[in-house]
């Protein structure tokens, strides 16, 4: 089953979007982009944007076969966005 989600981000912290989902993707429609982080600690400290995948509107980033300990975190690149985030377990 999968569901989807519109989520608000902000570039002044990260966001906890999913947890323990076999598989997720993250996107948008904006014309900024996003950093989209896999960890089990919480919550990332701001320099970790530099292990962290970038999307845009056009190119979403997914991860599957995710343990139920992984956490899925994502912050704005520039100013506050929505992003999508769908999930399947």
């Amino acid at each position: 089953m999968t569901s989807q989600t519109a989520v608000p981000i902000s570039n002044t912290s990260w966001r906890e979007v999913a947890n323990g989902s076999e598989f997720v993707t993250v996107s948008t429609q904006a014309v900024t982009g996003f950093f989209v982080l896999l960890a089990d600690s919480e919550p990332p400290i701001e320099q970790d944007v530099a292990a962290a995948f970038y999307g845009k509107a056009g190119s979403p980033v997914s991860y599957s076969n995710l343990l139920t300990t992984d956490k899925v975190w994502v912050r704005a690149a520039v100013a506050s966005m929505t992003v999508a985030v769908a999930k399947s377990s």
